[in-house]
């Protein structure tokens, strides 16, 4: 009996310690799907943003100096649209602007369309590996344990690691998805600060 209670105990902190980082995986994945939800409306905002420039355009001459909106015609259908403008800067220049707006929400959409595979692939494979917890037996969870061992002790290089700051923290870079990866899974700590940099 005590052998069956230790084997059963044995059960318990192996299924515990390999199902938290599991389901923060599985939080995270399923957060960075919902962005590309997210992604989408905005890209019908980058749609409009796109209209207004195009028509501050064919109507600049129409458009006065100084000013917070303009109502100007619809190029793309009947009656007007009203625009809001930055008031320092003149019309091509606002137009500019709202193409710049609409770019960076296109190239946004795009990659996280471009990722949604994968995204996908970790996520039914993090899912998976949840469900098994609940079957496997001793052997099979100290096997999954010693793979994300080894898969600490022997991690991928990081990226760029800037001296410690004033503050006393260390700041990691990573360059790409694997390096992310391995920061956001393997190296990161429960109190660490995690920043995203959109575009460099």
């Amino acid at each position: 009996q005590a052998r069956s209670r230790s084997q059963e105990q044995r059960l318990l902190e192996l299924r515990r310690g390999l199902r938290e980082p599991l389901e923060k995986r599985a939080k995270l994945l399923k957060k960075q799907l919902e962005d590309l939800t997210r992604a989408e409306s905005a890209v019908i905002d980058a749609m409009q943003w796109r209209e207004w420039a195009d028509a501050l355009l064919a109507y600049r001459h129409q458009v006065p100096s100084g000013v917070t909106s303009v109502a100007l015609s619809n190029l793309y259908g009947e009656g007007s649209v009203n625009i809001p403008l930055e008031p320092d800067l003149d019309a091509a220049a606002n137009a500019n602007r709202l193409y710049s707006r609409a770019k960076r929400r296109e190239e946004v959409h795009a990659k996280l369309v471009e990722r949604q595979p994968e995204l996908e692939r970790q996520q039914l494979e993090v899912q998976t590996l949840l469900h098994s917890l609940e079957t496997a037996d001793t052997t099979q969870l100290e096997a999954l344990m010693q793979q994300n061992a080894d898969g600490v002790t022997a991690p991928p290089p990081v990226g760029i690691k800037y001296c410690t700051t004033a503050s006393g923290f260390d700041v990691l870079v990573g360059r790409n998805s694997r390096e992310n990866d391995f920061l956001t899974f393997r190296l990161a700590q429960s109190m660490d600060v995690w920043f995203h940099v959109q575009g460099y």
